[in-house]
């Protein structure tokens, strides 16, 4: 790919019972390509490259509760499936999916009101998963290029 290549991240499909978790996730999404990719960032329907997918799961699993039943530990999950395509030519050039959970307890500072550790929990979810994606989107991408032409 030429460096002078520009990418560009389309809001994601959701798929997911969680709605508008696309939107949350695009910040991530973006984050994470303009931290870890040397190409400059353009809109989708501009760009070279684009990078769509979709987001396929979203669950909550409770852990410990208190005597008075007061739910005290959780995890979230994100599953999430990802192209790298070429948008001259709707070649897909790589493909990623990830599904990770994070984990969550209100014994922890910070974390009294009812609700933010899963927020908590659902932010780092989202961060690691939109890391993960462009570190496998992109590294697949330079093994190929790497690779003796036959």
């Amino acid at each position: 790919m030429p460096a002078n290549s520009t990418v560009g991240v389309e809001i994601f499909g959701n798929t997911s019972p969680e709605p508008g978790l696309e939107a949350d996730f695009a910040r991530h999404l973006s984050g994470a390509l303009i931290d870890f990719v040397a190409l400059r960032f353009e809109a989708p329907d501009k760009a070279d490259l684009i990078i769509r997918g979709e987001l396929s799961d979203y669950r909550r699993r409770n852990g410990i509760r208190s005597q008075d039943n007061q739910l005290l530990e959780g995890s979230v999950r994100i599953e999430v499936h990802a192209d790298l395509i070429a948008r001259s030519t709707g070649r897909v050039l790589a493909s990623a999916s990830q599904g990770l959970w994070a984990d969550w307890a209100t014994g922890t500072p910070g974390l009294q009101a009812p609700g933010i550790g899963e927020y908590q929990a659902r932010e780092r979810v989202m961060q690691n998963v939109a890391d993960r994606l462009i570190l496998d989107l992109f590294a697949r991408t330079v093994d190929e290029e790497a690779e003796p032409a036959d």
